[in-house]
């Protein structure tokens, strides 16, 4: 009976340690796998700040530009405007109500 106890023991101690063990390896695995996802995590905060700087600082160039376009359009326009209306040209407003074909042909 003792030789049976003292077998049971020692393969009770040997799966608690089998199992301490597992536990103390993905233990370690898993600090070393939250480290490398805090280091990873941080670069990717990084670049991600420095693109939306760069897009900021891109839409800001762009939306300086559109603006000096459209007015540069603005002032093309008026100028375009004054020049028809010196010569006594350009586009002819066009009537509220153009008769059909039925009603020119009536009269």
């Amino acid at each position: 009976m003792n030789l049976i106890m003292g077998m049971f023991t020692a393969m009770a101690a040997l799966i608690v340690g089998s199992i301490w063990n597992q536990h103390r390896e993905s233990a370690n695995a898993r600090s070393e796998y939250k480290h490398d996802l805090e280091r990873a995590t941080g670069k990717l905060s990084t670049e991600f700040n420095d693109f939306k700087k760069t897009t900021e600082t891109n839409h800001e160039t762009t939306q300086r530009k559109l603006d000096k376009i459209t007015d540069s359009l603005a002032d093309a326009r008026e100028r375009l405007a004054r020049i028809e209306g010196h010569l006594g040209y350009g586009r002819r407003p066009r009537p509220d109500h153009e008769p059909d074909q039925d009603e020119t042909n009536a009269a």
